[in-house]
């Protein structure tokens, strides 16, 4: 699974970190490199111009988890980890408030002076679609539309219980399906 960003990168100064970008705003998906989160956090520039609707975020060089938040989380101080099962939880020095059209607001978690990895996503009609459903405890489970195209990649998490990510594709076949 890949996606290319921009052709080539750009010095984002807009916000109080400093950061190198790679921007597709025809796909929504920006890649972010904050240069330096010496302090305690601040606002990173992501370059898309519309509010994100999920940021994928890790510390270089640091054990660091995969923080994840998504617009269908609680609110914007709640994250989930990538890399392991755990819930939502609201830890207010990983994302401090909403994104913005503009801007990323990280806390106190990501400092250490290391450079920190921004995958920044936001919903493209016909191409891409973030969001968030309520199971109803059917085999069927519920209906949920994503719009006029058929998805190729898809990733679910439940995210009020420690419960494993799960990734389905056009390219594998699960219980039979391809």
């Amino acid at each position: 699974w890949q996606w290319l960003a921009g052709n080539g990168t750009a010095t984002n100064e807009v916000g109080t970190i400093t950061s190198t970008v790679s921007v597709n705003t025809t796909a929504g998906f920006s890649i972010v490199r904050a240069a330096s989160m010496a302090g305690s956090g601040g606002t990173i520039g992501h370059g898309l111009g519309t509010v994100p609707d999920m940021v994928i975020g890790r510390m270089q060089s640091e054990t660091f988890n995969w923080q994840v938040w998504h617009q269908g989380l609680t609110n914007g101080t709640y994250s989930v980890h990538l890399n392991d099962t755990s819930a939502q939880a609201a830890v207010a020095t990983v994302y401090t408030a909403l994104p913005t059209s503009t801007l990323i607001n990280t806390g106190a978690s990501w400092t250490g002076g290391n450079p920190a990895f921004f995958y920044v996503f936001t919903g493209v009609e016909g191409f891409s679609k973030y969001g968030v459903y309520t199971g109803n405890g059917s085999a069927d489970g519920p209906f949920v539309s994503c719009g006029n195209f058929k998805p190729a990649w898809l990733v679910v998490k439940n995210i009020n219980a420690a419960k494993h990510w799960m990734m389905f594709d056009t390219e594998r076949q699960y219980n039979g399906q391809g």
